[in-house]
C-alpha cells in the first residue's frame, strides 16, 4: 500500500510539472508582446502570389514592408505585406467561362465585399501600418482585388484575407486579418 501511495505521488507531482509546463508555452504562444516588422523575405513571400494565381508568371523583386501581429488566444491577427513585383499578369483579371473571377476590378460594389476591403484597411491602420492603403484608395480604379478568404457573421466580414495590386506603384498589398 506505501508503494501504491509513493507510486501515486510521483505520477501527481509528473502531472502538476507537466500542466505548469503546459501554461507557460500557452501563454508565451499567445502573449500581447513580439509583433514582427520587415523580417519577411521574398522567398518567404511567394505564397502571396500563388494566393492570387500569380505566383508562377510574377515574381517578388522587394518585399517592401511586412507586419504580423501576435495572435491572440482566439486567434485574433494581423498580418499585412507590401511586396514590389516585376509584372502583373492583366489577363488573369477575368470573368472565366464558369463565371468564376480570381481578380476584381474595382470599384467594388458588393455590400460584403466592400465591408471585407474596409474591415482589412481598418485593422491595418489600427496597427500603425501606415503605409497600407485606405479602404478609399483599394476600392479605386487604381487597384485589383483578390479575395481569397471572407469570414463573416450577420453578414458582417471577421476575417478577411485580400491581395490587391497597385497599378500605378507595381505593389502588391496582402492583408490577412481575424477579429
Amino acid at each position: 500500500m506505501k508503494i501504491l501511495r509513493i507510486i501515486l505521488q510521483i505520477i501527481g507531482g509528473i502531472a502538476i510539472v507537466g500542466g505548469i509546463v503546459v501554461a507557460i508555452l500557452i501563454l508565451r504562444a499567445y502573449s500581447t508582446s513580439g509583433a514582427r516588422t520587415d523580417h519577411v523575405t521574398a522567398g518567404e513571400a511567394v505564397f502571396i502570389l500563388h494566393g492570387g494565381e500569380i505566383g508562377n508568371k510574377s515574381k517578388v523583386l522587394h518585399v517592401l514592408h511586412s507586419y504580423q501581429s501576435p495572435r491572440s488566444f482566439t486567434g485574433d491577427h494581423i498580418d499585412a505585406y507590401c511586396l514590389l513585383i516585376d509584372r502583373f499578369p492583366e489577363e488573369v483579371v477575368r470573368k472565366e467561362a464558369s463565371g468564376r473571377e480570381v481578380w476584381l476590378r474595382p470599384p467594388i460594389e458588393n455590400p460584403i465585399l466592400v465591408e471585407a476591403i474596409k474591415t482589412a484597411s481598418m485593422m491595418a491602420h489600427s496597427d500603425n501600418l501606415v503605409w497600407f492603403p485606405s479602404a478609399e484608395m483599394l476600392n479605386s480604379k487604381r487597384y485589383y482585388l483578390s479575395f481569397q478568404s471572407i469570414y463573416a457573421h450577420n453578414q458582417i466580414p471577421t476575417a478577411v484575407r485580400l491581395i490587391a495590386y497597385d497599378r500605378e506603384e507595381r505593389n502588391i498589398y496582402y492583408a490577412d486579418v481575424k477579429w
